[in-house]
């Protein structure tokens, strides 16, 4: 069993917990045993006449000593195990007499480390220790090599509570009941941000194709899309149809100046523009990170309304806040269009398809079967059939133009009549002078529309339980707020939200804080966000090898 004698400072029963609250286990031994010494008791004794909460500690302590000799105990059992903790009284002990010429025992810090001496030249199968919570004593038991063990911080006790913290008490407790009348502003989580209300983001950056990599790509087409060198015509191609035609095909080679132009320009030319696609390759394949669109709840969970609440909105680091706006929308006669932002170019999917060589010159002769046969006359006769066919079709559209449709010319002249109408109002000054002029009722139901239209472009009044953007709509901004004359306790969650941008193309990072602001609340509610984007590059070389293996 691994056991030590602990000889206790003053400080252990006076600036401590408790000795059965202790964590003795800490000190990592089976059996520890407090040695109180003749100049701890003669502390204790001289603590019973002090004030405060020592005395009240040197009166405890005194009572168990009492209650020792009473009962003629040397000792008294403090914790039964996991570890056993006894507390032992040992006055006899002297200080160590090989010390005193280098000790003031006169001094009971300096008689401490002289009988924690005294006690560990004469250990058997323990350990024993100095145990104090002053440097003091710990550095004159270092100096003359004694065995000390400091007081863990942990164990000391609460700091007294003086009059200056009794009144801060005080006043922290009649704040709190104050603030209980105010309104209760609580911000929730963003759906994009983890546990620690970080949200990040990763972009990729295709890395353009080096030199060497397009080369490589360039001699792979040629080998796909070899330059035709052989012109050789093939053979005369000689056939016969079932109706008895011979027709024979002649080839010859291309003139000379096309089969050189392929070779010398058109081919090279293909190769070239190969050449820049790959380099380009590139070019629109970034994967851009996700749209960062913050979405805050926050809602008055208090017993009383906000009044003139202000919520500020603060980007710093490499970040902006934007609004988040409807799309655009133009009038289009009936219809609306929805105007999108532009687009950037989609990326080259494909190379340009090799060139064809020059073609072979064809003459094609015909040798027809002969006109009295049988099958001929037939086909002749088919022919004239399907002839007459197409002059009784022109006959018929040409009678129909000739006689009209009815229902048509009703219709034109319908037209005509309007239009004429339409011509007469608009040659008029005013097309309100006769009807004002006539003297007659007449009905003005026609000017409701407009009237309605007229108030319908009025702004309408504010909402004062309603948010409003005090941004401007079409900027990027470091600092953003909305306000409300009066947000309701216990009303619905308001989720505020508005898109973050970054600033410049590489990794980014920076916060966004959130202060909520109102005329009845003491002290500002706030909230932060931290906000990153990474990059990550794209090998694009996979994507040109599949482009040149496509290429056709």
């Amino acid at each position: 069993m691994k056991t030590i004698h602990l000889v206790a400072d003053t400080n252990l029963f006076f600036e401590c917990k408790a000795l059965e609250q202790l964590p003795w286990s800490d000190l990592g031994y089976d059996e520890v045993v407090l040695v109180l010494t003749k100049p701890v008791l003669d502390e204790i004794d001289k603590h019973k006449k002090a004030a405060g909460r020592t005395r009240s500690r040197a009166l405890e302590i005194y009572g168990r000593l009492r209650g020792m000799l009473t009962n003629s105990l040397k000792e008294v059992e403090i914790k039964a195990s996991m570890p056993r903790v006894v507390l032992r009284s040992l006055s006899s002990a002297k200080p160590d007499p090989s010390l005193k010429d280098d000790l003031d025992y006169a001094k009971n810090d300096e008689r401490i480390v002289g009988i924690a001496s005294t006690l560990n030249s004469a250990a058997d199968g323990y350990e024993v220790k100095l145990f104090t919570d002053d440097t003091g004593p710990a550095m004159t038991a270092a100096d003359f090599s004694v065995p000390f063990l400091m007081i863990p911080p942990g164990w000391r006790r609460p700091s007294a509570e003086t009059p200056e913290d009794k009144r801060i008490k005080e006043l922290e407790k009649e704040n709190a009941l104050y603030r209980l009348q105010e309104p209760k502003i609580e911000i929730g989580r963003c759906e994009l941000a983890d546990e620690s209300g970080h949200i990040q983001v990763m972009r990729g950056v295709a890395v353009p194709l080096t030199s060497e990599d397009v080369e490589i790509l360039i001699e792979r087409l040629k080998a796909k899309h070899p330059v035709k060198i052989d012109f050789t015509p093939p053979e005369t191609k000689v056939t016969k149809d079932h109706l008895g035609g011979v027709t024979t095909i002649d080839y010859a080679a291309p003139p000379d100046d096309k089969i050189e132009e392929y070779r010398s320009s058109t081919y090279p030319n293909w190769l070239e523009r190969c050449r820049q696609a790959l380099r380009s390759v590139h070019e629109g394949r970034d994967v851009m990170e996700q749209a960062v669109v913050i979405d805050w709840p926050m809602s008055n969970k208090g017993t009383r309304p906000a009044s003139k609440v202000r919520i500020e909105f603060v980007a710093k680091g490499a970040l902006r806040l934007r609004r988040i706006e409807e799309p655009k929308r133009i009038e289009d006669g009936d219809e609306e269009l929805v105007v999108e932002d532009e687009r950037p170019s989609p990326p080259l999917r494909t190379l340009p398809p090799p060139p064809t060589p020059p073609a072979f010159e064809k003459t094609v002769t015909r040798a027809t079967a002969s006109k009295s046969s049988p099958l001929a006359a037939e086909i002749k006769l088919a022919s004239l059939m399907a002839a007459g066919r197409q002059s009784d079709t022109r006959d018929a559209i040409a009678r129909a133009a000739a006689g009209g449709f009815g229902p048509t010319d009703r219709l034109s002249r319908q037209l005509r009549q309007l239009t004429s109408l339409d011509a007469a109002i608009l040659g008029r000054p005013s097309y309100l002078d006769p009807l004002l002029s006539s003297g007659q009722p007449h009905d003005f139901s026609f000017v409701r529309p407009l009237i309605s239209d007229f108030r319908a472009q009025l702004p309408s009044p504010k909402d004062p339980e309603s948010f409003y953007y005090d941004w401007p709509a079409d900027d990027d901004v470091v600092k953003g707020a909305l306000t409300c004359e009066l947000w309701r306790h216990h009303s619905d969650v308001e989720t505020f939200d508005f898109e973050v941008s970054f600033v410049g193309d590489g990794p980014a990072r920076g916060t966004i804080e959130c202060t909520v602001h109102a005329d009845n609340l003491t002290k500002p509610v706030e909230a932060r966000l931290v906000i990153s984007r990474t990059i990550e590059s794209l090998n694009m070389f996979d994507v040109a090898e599949a482009m040149v293996e496509n290429c056709i």
